[in-house]
């Protein structure tokens, strides 16, 4: 099943808790982390069933992609309260078809290098929308 992932950068002053908590029917609605590179104030992640966004005059821009899984794996299947990150990734237009699916393998075989990332996933984008025409998305939990 596809997912959704948006990244919501607020106007100055917002807050990014509460915003969050009043998001409503989500998988993942939390705050991004201090010192986060282009990643906006808040995370959002989301079966496709409804790629919405809530429209509030708190919202300064998103960056958001629809995504289906190419590969991945799981170590801790099971995991809770764990570390999860997102990585956006734009690969530049004409860049050679073998060149993406090389990146696309040595992406997903991180994790036989990285022992502490416990469960993976790398999808093709389907949509994107925002500053960026977003290709890939690298999801990774991690146990702290």
């Amino acid at each position: 099943m596809a997912k959704f992932t948006a990244l919501i950068t607020l106007q100055p002053g917002a807050d990014r808790a509460a915003f969050a908590r009043n998001i409503g029917d989500t998988t993942l609605a939390q705050p991004t982390l201090p010192g986060v590179f282009d990643g906006g104030d808040l995370i959002l992640h989301r079966q496709v069933a409804n790629e919405a966004v809530p429209s509030d005059a708190a919202i300064a821009h998103i960056d958001s992609a629809v995504y289906e899984p190419i590969g991945g794996g799981a170590h801790e299947p099971g995991l809770r309260n764990g570390v999860y990150r997102c990585l956006l990734l734009a690969v530049k237009p004409g860049t050679p078809e073998a060149t993406v699916r090389q990146f696309e393998s040595e992406t997903l075989a991180m994790p036989h290098y990285i022992g502490t990332i416990r469960n993976w996933r790398l999808s093709r984008v389907t949509k994107a929308s925002g500053a960026r025409v977003w290709t890939h998305v690298w999801e990774q939990e991690y146990a702290d």
